[in-house]
């Protein structure tokens, strides 16, 4: 049975992370790496208030990447939670505000992350070059 990777509700659940996905992932880390390009991952905004996901199914998505992707993920989703006011329209358009505070928490996440890399370098390259980030 092939499972689905979508970030796409399918009743009140996230399906699960397909290995087509984790595959394109970790060969583009691979190509990265030899460009000594570090690739992260960072999550998206997502509404507080959401019946189509909960926390939790969300949480063990990253999680499977963390576990199976060459690539660093940067943040738990509850970290770019927020709330339905902070939103321009749709579920990824954040207004003012949102922005403001997602910019500040990528920042944030981005300085932790450097921070800790270039105390110890990576198995896919060096901190000190680019880094491209990818948001599921």
């Amino acid at each position: 049975m092939r499972r689905v990777f979508h970030i796409v509700e399918r009743g009140s659940v996230f399906e699960s992370v397909n290995e087509r996905y984790i595959d394109a992932i970790n060969r583009f880390a691979e190509f990265a790496k030899k460009h000594r390009i570090k690739v992260v991952m960072v999550p998206p905004p997502y509404r507080a208030v959401n019946r189509a996901y909960s926390l939790e199914s969300l949480r063990s998505v990253y999680e499977t990447c963390r576990r199976r992707c060459h690539i660093a993920v940067l943040s738990d989703p509850g970290n770019y939670l927020f709330e339905n006011n902070q939103y321009f329209e749709g579920d990824f358009h954040l207004g003012a505000l949102g922005r403001e505070e997602r910019t500040d928490r990528l920042i944030r996440d981005l300085s932790n992350y450097l921070r800790t890399c270039n105390d110890e370098p990576s198995a896919i390259g060096s901190c000190n070059r680019s880094i491209v980030i990818d948001q599921l």
